[in-house]
C-alpha cells in the first residue's frame, strides 16, 4: 500500500501523490507508470514499495517480488529499527507472490526467520502481523507437504473426468447425414448476420502476394462433431475459387505460381464417434485416389473411367445405404487401406485415433455383410416416384413405412430419371434389394445404423446453390447420381488447384471428445510437442452443445485457442432446446434457447467484450441459428472487470453449473444442467490466462471452499428464465450470505484434483489430500423407468438426513442455512444401468462422516426434480480404492 510521502524533490513528491490517489482510485496502471517516473527522478524506498504493490495488485508477480526484494535489501543496513515495517511489508508481499507461483520453497527460507523476527521484535509482534506470517508460513508448508499430482499427472486425470452426468454415451447420436448447409469456413456467418456489410469485415481472403509467393499466409481450422464433414468440402471449394481468381484471368489453373509453397491451410476433424472419423478418412482417401488417377500417366480413357469410378464411390458412400457391387468392392479396397494406415502425407491421424478406429474397419472388413443386407436396411416399400434409395430409411427410426413415404411424396419432388440411385421403379428397387450390398459405413455395432438428419436431395442441393453446381454439369433436373458426382467432380478440380498452387494442405482428424481434443492441443503446444497449429482463425461446432452443457461451455473450452486478429470468430448452435429459454413475442418466438445460453448471453452479456475480449455477432434469435463470437480488438488485454464484479460473474457461472433448478417445462430432448464442476475449473483456468490476477481467484475460490459466500449473486430460481429489457440492471444488488454446504463435498474434491493445473497456487487449508480421495460405488434399488431417460445426462447423487427437506420440490434455498446443511449433490462419475451402479468421487473424511452421521442418498434427475431410484442409507456405499481407481470401476 502507499506510504508515507518522502522528503525530497517537489517533482517526484508531486508524482508520488498523483500515483497514490490513482492507487486508491483502482487506476493500477495509471499509478505504475506515475511511481515509475518518480523512481527515474530519485530512487526513495517507500515509493519502490508503492510500485511493488502495485504491481501484485495488477498481477505482475516477477516485477513485485523484485522490487520488494530491492526494498528490502535496500533498508537492510540503515537505520534498522525504524524500517522494519517497511521490511516486513515487502517481505510479507514477496512471500505471497511466491507462494502464488508456486515457489514454496523459497517462501518458507524467508518466512521462517521472519516469525522469530516478528515474534520478538516489539514494533513487529502485533497480532496482526503475527497471524499473517503465520498464515502465510502453513501455506507455504501444507503446499510442500501436499501429496498431490504433478501438473502433467493431474493433467492426465482431469482429461479423463467425464463433464457430464453421467457421461454421455458415443452411441447417442450417429448422423452419417447431417442438418448444416455447408458453409466456407474462410467466409463470414453471412446467413446469420443482420448487417450484411460484415460479411467482408469477417471474411478471409488469400492475399495475391501470398498466391503469387511472396509473402506467407496461414489458414487454421477446428472443426468438432464433424460429421460428414461438409464445411470442409465446402472450404475446400472457395479456397480453390480464391487461387483461381488471384492468378488472374490470363493465367491457367495448370500454371504453378506459388513456387515457394507460401500458402499454409490445415484442417483439424475432431468427432466422438470413431465411425464418422471412419467415413471422413475413406472419402477423403477416394479424392486423393481420383486426384492422383487424374495426373498419372496412364490413358486419358483409364484416367477418366478411374475418376468415375472414384467419384461414383464418393456418391454412394457419402449418401447411400447400398450400392452396386463393383463400388462396393471399390470401397472395401478403401478400408483396407484405412485399417493398414495406407493414407497419403496429407491426411493425418494420431496413434491413439486409429486405435479406436480399427474395431470399425475390422467390422466392416469381416462381419458386417454377415448380419446386414440392403433387405434389413431399406423400407419395406418406397414411393415410385420418389427417386431416393439414399433417403429410404427414415430419419428417426419410429415412422412407418407408409407414413414415411407420404412424408417424401408431400416434398412435391420433380420426377427424377432411372439412374442407379434414384430408383423410379419399384421393381427395380426389389431388385437392388436383392443384388446391392449395403453401404457398411452406414453400420456400426454399437449403432446399428446411421441416422438421416436432413432430406437427403435438399441437403445435396444446399451444398451449392445452382449457378455454382452447372459449373460442374449438374442443373436443377438432374438425377440425384448427376448432381452427386458433379458435386465430387468439383471438388477433385478444387483439390487440383490447390495442389497446382503449391499450397501445403494439411488435415487431421482426432476420434475423441472435441473439448477434449482441444485440452490436448493446448497441452501439447504449451509442452512444444505439437505437430500443428495451437492456434485457429475458426472455430467451428455443430450441434455440441447441445451434448456438452451449451454455449457456455463450448466458448470457455475455444476461446483460449482462438487466434487474436479481427477476422477470427467461433461459431455453434444448439438445437435441441426450444422451451427453455422464454421472452416476450409472438408464438413463433415466444420459445427460445435453453438457459446456458442465458449464462453467456444473459448474465455475462455486459461483460462479453471486457472480460473475454470478444463481441457477440449475433443478436438472441431463433433457436437454430449459430452464435457466432469475433474478437475485439478494441478491449485492452488488461483486466477491465473489478474484483467484485469478476467474483460475481464466477459465483452465477458456479450456481448455474451446480444448482438443481425446478423446471417448468418438460421436454425428454432437453439438455438441463448437464454439467459438473469439471468446466467451472476450466472456466477459472480460462480467466488466468486472460491477466486476471491470481490472488483475486486464489481468494475467490478459497471463500468458496470454506462453504459460505458473501455476494450480490443469486442461483436461479426457475426456468425458463424471462429476458429483462435491461440484463445488466437486473442483478439483484443486496449483499447476502450464500451458504454452499449443498455443494462444498464436490468442490473440494475436485479442487484437489486441479488444483495442480492451475498456473497459480490454491494454497488453501480447504484443499484435501489426493490420497483422501475415494473412488467410491452405490448400487442404486430398482429403477423408476417413469422417472429415467437414458440418453439425457442429468442425474446426480442426492445425500439427505431430513425427509421433508429430501423430497420437497422446488428450488433449493441456499439462503437458508437449515435447509442447507440438510443437502449434498455429487455428481455422477458413472451409471452402470443394467446393474444400476454409480460411480462418484468423494474424500473419505466426507463419506465418512455422512455414514456415520445417518445420512441417505439416492439417484436424482434435474428434469423431474425428484428421485429416480428410491434412496438408501449412505452406509450401503463402497469404497473402490483411490482417485487412480476410478476409471478401472467405470469399466466394469
Amino acid at each position: 500500500m502507499p506510504g508515507k510521502a518522502p522528503v525530497g524533490n517537489d517533482d517526484v513528491i508531486a508524482l508520488k501523490a498523483q500515483g497514490d490517489a490513482a492507487y486508491r482510485a483502482r487506476k493500477l496502471a495509471e499509478a505504475r507508470q506515475l511511481y515509475t517516473q518518480a523512481l527515474e527522478l530519485q530512487e526513495i524506498p517507500t515509493i519502490r514499495s508503492n510500485l511493488a504493490a502495485t504491481q501484485f495488485e495488477i498481477g505482475d508477480y516477477e516485477s513485485s517480488i523484485k522490487n520488494s526484494e530491492k526494498v528490502v535489501n535496500d533498508l537492510g543496513g540503515n537505520d534498522h529499527d525504524t524500517n522494519l515495517p517497511l521490511q516486513l511489508k515487502n517481505d510479507l508481499r514477496r512471500c505471497r507472490a511466491l507462494i502464488l507461483l508456486k515457489r514454496w520453497d523459497t517462501a518458507v527460507k524467508i518466512l521462517q526467520p521472519l516469525s522469530k523476527l516478528v515474534s520478538t521484535t516489539h514494533e513487529l509482534n502485533a497480532s496482526t502481523s503475527q497471524g499473517t506470517v503465520q498464515d502465510l508460513l502453513h501455506q507455504a508448508t501444507l503446499s510442500i507437504q501436499a501429496d498431490s499430482f504433478s501438473t502433467s499427472e493431474a493433467q492426465e486425470h482431469v482429461h479423463k473426468l467425464p463433464r457430464y452426468r453421467p457421461p454421455k454415451r458415443p452411441e447417442l447420436e450417429y448422423y452419417t447425414i447431417g442438418h448444416d448447409s455447408p458453409t466456407s469456413l474462410l467466409g463470414s456467418p453471412r446467413a446469420y448476420l443482420k448487417d450484411t456489410s460484415d460479411n467482408e469485415r469477417l471474411r478471409m481472403k488469400i492475399p495475391r502476394s501470398s498466391i503469387i509467393g511472396t509473402e506467407q499466409w496461414s489458414f487454421d481450422a477446428l472443426l468438432i462433431g464433424s460429421g460428414d464433414a461438409r464445411h470442409l468440402y465446402s472450404s475446400l471449394f472457395d479456397i480453390a475459387d480464391q487461387l483461381r481468381a488471384g492468378l488472374g484471368p490470363d493465367t491457367g489453373t495448370k500454371t504453378s505460381v506459388n513456387k515457394k509453397g507460401n500458402i499454409s491451410i490445415h484442417f483439424t476433424l475432431a468427432e466422438i464417434h470413431p465411425a464418422t472419423i471412419c467415413r471422413n478418412l475413406i472419402m477423403l482417401l477416394a479424392l486423393d485416389e481420383a486426384a492422383s488417377t487424374s495426373s498419372s500417366n496412364t490413358t486419358r480413357q483409364v484416367r477418366a473411367k478411374k475418376v468415375e469410378d472414384m467419384c461414383t464411390l464418393m456418391h454412394f458412400c457419402f449418401w447411400g445405404v447400398a450400392m452396386p457391387r463393383y463400388t462396393h468392392s471399390l470401397l472395401m479396397d478403401l478400408i483396407r487401406r484405412v485399417r493398414h494406415d495406407d493414407l497419403p502425407s496429407w491426411i493425418r491421424c494420431t496413434a491413439e485415433t486409429r486405435a479406436k478406429l480399427n474395431p470399425y474397419l475390422d467390422y466392416w472388413l469381416n462381419d458386417c455383410l454377415k448380419q446386414h443386407t440392403v433387405r434389413d436396411m431399406v423400407s419395406k416399400s418406397l414411393n415410385p416416384t420418389s427417386g431416393f434409395l439414399a433417403h429410404a430409411r427414415d430419419m428417426v427410426n419410429s415412422s412407418t413405412a407408409s407414413s414415411y413415404e407420404d412424408a417424401m411424396a408431400a416434398n412435391d419432388r420433380a420426377y427424377y430419371k432411372a439412374y442407379p440411385g434414384t430408383l423410379r421403379e419399384r421393381e427395380a428397387f426389389s431388385n437392388l434389394k436383392a443384388t446391392w450390398l449395403p453401404n457398411v459405413t452406414f453400420l456400426t455395432q454399437g449403432w446399428p445404423h446411421g441416422t438421416f438428419g436432413t432430406d437427403v436431395f435438399k441437403a445435396l442441393t444446399d451444398f451449392f446453390d445452382p449457378p455454382y453446381m452447372q459449373r460442374y454439369g449438374a442443373t436443377a433436373l438432374s438425377s440425384f447420381h448427376d448432381h452427386s458426382t458433379s458435386l465430387w467432380l468439383g471438388l477433385l478440380e478444387s483439390l487440383d488447384t490447390i495442389r497446382r498452387a503449391k499450397c501445403k494442405l494439411t488435415i487431421e482428424l482426432f476420434a475423441d471428445d472435441g473439448f477434449k481434443v482441444s485440452d490436448d492441443i493446448r497441452t501439447a503446444a504449451a509442452a512444444n510437442s505439437r505437430d500443428g497449429p495451437a492456434l485457429f482463425d475458426r472455430i467451428h461446432l455443430s450441434n455440441v452443445p447441445d451434448y456438452t452443457g451449451g454455449p457456455l461451455t463450448a466458448f470457455m473450452d475455444l476461446s483460449g485457442i482462438l487466434k487474436s486478429h479481427r477476422t477470427a470468430f467461433i461459431t455453434f448452435c444448439c438445437l435441441l432446446n426450444p422451451t427453455s429459454f422464454s421472452q416476450r413475442g409472438d408464438g413463433s418466438n415466444a420459445s427460445k434457447l435453453e438457459h446456458d445460453r442465458y449464462i453467456h448471453s444473459g448474465i455475462l452479456l455486459d461483460e462479453i467484450g471486457s472480460v473475454y475480449g470478444f463481441k457477440r455477432e449475433l443478436p438472441l434469435d431463433y433457436m437454430g441459428h449459430y452464435m457466432v463470437f469475433s474478437r475485439d480488438l478494441s478491449i485492452s488485454n488488461k483486466p477491465q472487470v473489478t474484483r467484485d464484479r469478476l467474483a460475481r460473474i464466477i459465483y452465477d457461472v458456479f450456481f448455474k453449473t451446480v444448482a438443481p433448478i425446478e423446471w417448468t417445462t418438460m421436454s425428454p430432448l432437453t439438455i438441463r444442467q448437464s454439467l459438473n464442476l469439471q468446466n467451472w475449473f476450466r472456466f477459472i483456468i480460462f480467466l488466468a490466462e486472460q491477466n486476471y490476477p491470481w490472488h483475486w481467484l486464489s481468494e475467490i475460490i478459497d471463500g468458496m471452499l470454506d462453504g459460505k459466500i458473501s455476494t450480490v449473486a443469486r442461483p436461479p430460481t426457475s426456468l425458463p428464465h424471462p429476458i429483462p429489457s435491461n440484463l445488466g440492471s437486473a442483478a439483484p444488488q443486496r449483499v447476502e450470505t450464500i451458504s454452499l454446504a449443498p455443494f462444498v463435498h464436490e468442490l473440494r474434491t475436485f479442487s484437489a484434483l486441479w488444483a495442480p493445473t492451475f498456473p497459480f497456487s490454491l494454497a488453501s487449508p480447504h484443499v484435501p489430500p489426493t490420497s483422501e480421495l475415494r473412488t467410491c460405488q452405490l448400487k442404486t434399488k430398482a429403477i423408476q423407468e417413469t422417472y429415467f431417460i437414458p440418453t439425457v445426462p442429468t442425474y446426480c447423487l442426492k445425500f439427505y438426513r431430513d425427509q421433508a427437506t429430501a423430497f420437497r420440490k422446488g428450488q433449493i434455498n441456499l439462503l437458508n442455512t437449515t435447509e442447507t446443511s440438510n443437502l449434498v449433490f455429487i455428481s455422477t462419475i458413472d451409471f452402470h444401468y443394467a446393474s444400476r451402479t454409480v460411480t462418484f468421487l468423494v474424500t473419505r473424511a466426507a463419506l465418512t462422516q455422512l455414514q456415520q452421521e445417518g445420512w441417505y442418498v439416492g439417484l436424482w434427475s434435474f428434469i423431474e426434480g425428484q428421485f429416480v431410484a428410491a434412496p438408501k442409507s449412505c452406509t450401503t456405499v463402497k469404497e473402490v480404492g483411490g482417485v487412480e481407481q476410478w476409471a478401472v470401476a467405470t469399466n466394469k
